[in-house]
């Protein structure tokens, strides 16, 4: 032992050893026992003193404070020399190394905190293989747990958490487990197992189940129980809408793809394909209005990778997503579009550098599944080939039992979806979209029989497809009462009650035959047991036959004419032949044929009144010609007439009135016939007069008559001109005269 007071203050410059006669430091204990040395403090407990403290420091700025110690002599360099304390900044508690042969006193000597390998934060973290730990236990490097090992967490909340660029994973190599938000499994070839968040769904080989168990591909039954004689599998027939993407083998080249490249990108088409060679600048063609938030697609491709890797990208933005090809082959990709995605747009692009030839693009929306319960024998590893039960049978099989599809769920039919049938709730429909619809009654004289409800809680056959017509030809039979209806409002109606009705509400009945030269025929019953042809429009002659009478009601008008500008009509007493346009001409164009009007001769009898015979080229009257009033019967041309025509003046009172006149302009000469009567007395005769035209005309006249019968010489005739009228005038010196005259003027 050794015991070396030291004055206050003082620097002690020699070296003390404990256990060696020749330290090498300052101070420097050895021993070959097992123990080295033992200091003690607060061996009485004091209060005020509450631990023992032992600090070696290389410097008063506290750096390399700590123990440091050297395994072997300084010829040794393999070895490390190690250390433990405080580092350089003094953040925490360092445990560490440094190769050997650094100088201990200096910046980059082993304590260091870049040298260290374990380490206390001040915080209270440890770090392993770091100095930065963010947890209570951070290690940078693999951590193996022996055997037997375990990690364990608390009994609330225990969880362990691995964070890589894909985010939350477990994994080893190219395969990894994905922690969320869905549960998956992928390696180098994709994701091969998912267990959906959000309902549970599991889904094998596929990224989007529809089901509890979602498997795309095959997959097999074996090993199981022997009391286990069959097993029933849900089989999801995957359904596709139509083709969304144009010229998706590139045979227009670029036509309805539009592109954007980025130098030294280039995309060239050629040869029913799409090339993209990219160092690495952008480049990628897409088709637009294409993709909808929340619908499902399904994406092929073939492509054929020089170097590099390509890409289809699924919309853009931060909701984009893309599905990358790294090597040459067909690829098929399904894609749930997010819900926050507004951006319809379809990619073929690169990913990275790259040189890729893209052929065959397609997406379609996958629109639903139609979903078969099939119950199968079991075989070895597999689905036997027989049916059991009442299931849906495979393809070629006999199905035993009902099948029901629930509320829009669709009955498809044909490789392409082309024939469905679902019902939505409220009504069931029928859809075909492609070629013919055939609707096929293949027995032997069966009919085809349409029943509906009757609107009184009953079912009624609104029309049939007879098949069974006793030889004639096939007929649909329409029961009485029931109607064909066409139009949006019933606009249009064929009905049988009593009798055959073709009702019509809005517009035009238009009835059309379209064959060249073919004709319209109304045929009806002839009142003799037979049918016979009424009207007849004739296609080849272009006209309209009417084969029986045609009848007219009261006030009802047969018109002629564009404008109705001719009619027949009778009001009930008379009858009317009206025209409005132009001349109304009657013609007889027969050879030597007549025209004569009849009509009631009085007797009961009917008789020709006019006759215009063609034959002898005259005007026949058979009867009496009446011209009432004044009314002329002109001969000759119009502008040198002839006329006769009756004046019936009646009455001439005392003074002198005008008896008759006629047109000076029209008429040189007139033949005035009168009877001049008044009781008992009569005179008759002709008064002949004329007038030299002149423009101040003269007129003469001379009076030719009959002996009174009577005295009628109180009634003197006479003639003038006044304005343009030759006047015959009557001067009476009593009342009461009656003067009339039948007038000849030329």
């Amino acid at each position: 032992m050794a015991y070396i007071p030291f004055l206050n203050n003082a620097y002690f410059t020699a070296k003390v050893g404990i256990g060696t006669a020749g330290p090498s430091q300052i101070f420097e204990v050895s021993t070959t026992d097992y123990g080295v040395g033992k200091f003690t403090g607060n061996t009485d407990g004091g209060t005020g003193y509450v631990a023992a403290v032992v600090e070696i420091e290389s410097n008063s700025n506290g750096r390399g404070r700590g123990v440091y110690l050297t395994h072997r002599d300084s010829t040794d360099t393999t070895d490390s020399e190690w250390y433990s304390g405080v580092p350089y900044t003094g953040t925490g508690y360092t445990i560490g190394n440094a190769p050997y042969g650094t100088s201990v006193n200096s910046d980059t000597g082993p304590a260091v905190l870049a040298q260290s390998r374990f380490f206390i934060h001040k915080n209270g973290d440890v770090g392993i293989g770091t100095t930065t730990p963010d947890q209570k236990l951070t290690v940078e490097g693999n951590i193996e747990l022996g055997t037997g090992g375990y990690i364990y967490g608390d009994t609330t909340t225990p969880y362990l958490r691995l964070n890589n660029a894909v985010g939350t994973v477990l994994g080893y190599g190219a395969g990894y487990i994905s922690l969320g938000p869905s549960f998956t499994y992928s390696n180098a070839s994709g994701e091969l197992f998912r267990i959906q968040s959000s309902n549970g769904d599991v889904g094998i080989n596929t990224t989007s189940p529809d089901f509890k168990l979602d498997v795309e591909g095959t997959f097999g039954v074996s090993d199981l129980p022997d009391n286990l004689t069959s097993v029933s599998a849900l089989v999801a027939d995957e359904i596709t809408g139509p083709e969304l993407i144009t010229n998706g083998d590139f045979e227009n080249g670029g036509a309805n793809w539009n592109g954007s490249q980025t130098s030294p990108a280039t995309v060239t088409f050629s040869g029913g394909k799409a090339t993209i060679v990219s160092p690495n600048g952008e480049s990628a063609y897409r088709q637009q209005s294409i993709l909808v938030p929340t619908n499902t697609y399904k994406a092929t491709v073939d492509i054929v990778v020089r170097s590099g890797s390509a890409k289809l990208q699924w919309g853009t933005g931060t909701n984009a997503s893309s599905s990358v090809m790294s090597a040459t082959g067909s690829y098929v990709f399904y894609k749930t579009i997010p819900a926050t995605n507004a951006d319809a747009l379809f990619y073929i692009a690169r990913s990275g550098a790259c040189d890729v030839d893209f052929d065959n693009v397609s997406v379609k929306q996958v629109t639903s599944a139609s979903n078969q319960i099939q119950k199968r024998e079991l075989g070895t590893g597999a689905f036997g080939p027989t049916p059991v039960g009442s299931y849906l049978p495979l393809a070629g099989g006999t199905m035993t039992g009902d099948l029901k599809l629930n509320d829009n769920v669709d009955l498809y039919l044909g490789t392409g979806n082309d024939f469905q049938a679902y019902h939505d709730g409220s009504n069931t429909y029928l859809r075909n979209l492609t070629g013919d619809l055939f609707i096929r009654q293949d027995r032997v004289d069966a009919s085809m029989i349409f029943q509906c409800d009757d609107g009184a809680g009953g079912l009624e056959t609104y029309f049939q497809l007879e098949g069974a017509s006793g030889g004639a030809s096939p007929f649909t039979v329409f029961p009485d009462s029931s109607t064909l209806a066409f139009g949006s409002g019933h606009d249009m109606r064929l009905y049988h009650n009593n009798g055959g009705f073709i009702d019509n509400y809005t517009g035009v009945l238009q009835f059309t035959n379209y064959a060249d030269d073919s004709d319209i025929v109304f045929r009806s019953d002839n009142g003799s047991g037979g049918v016979e042809n009424y009207i007849q429009i004739d296609g080849s002659e272009g006209r309209t036959t009417f084969n029986k009478t045609i009848r007219l009601n009261d006030n009802v008008q047969l018109q002629i004419g564009s404008s109705n500008d001719a009619y027949i009509t009778h009001n009930g007493t008379n009858t009317y032949f009206v025209n409005g346009v132009g001349n109304l001409e009657i013609t007889n164009d027969t050879n030597d044929g007549d025209i004569i009007f009849k009509c009631d001769n009085g007797s009961g009898g009917v008789s020709a009144y006019l006759t215009l015979d063609g034959s002898i080229t005259k005007m026949i009257a058979s009867k009496d010609i009446h011209f009432d009033g004044t009314v002329k019967a002109t001969f000759g041309s119009n502008a040198t007439p002839a006329s006769i025509y009756y004046n019936g003046n009646g009455d001439v009172d005392t003074g002198t009135e005008t008896v008759a006149n006629v047109a000076i302009a029209t008429y040189t000469a007139a033949f005035f016939d009168f009877v001049i009567k008044k009781g008992l007395n009569v005179r008759s005769g002709t008064v002949y007069a004329c007038h030299d035209g002149d423009t101040t005309p003269l007129v003469q006249f001379t009076e030719t008559s009959t002996q009174d019968l009577g005295d009628t010489s109180d009634v003197t005739l006479s003639v003038d001109i006044s304005g343009t009228n030759m006047r015959l005038l009557a001067t009476v010196t009593s009342d009461d005269w009656s003067v009339k005259s039948l007038i000849r003027a030329i």
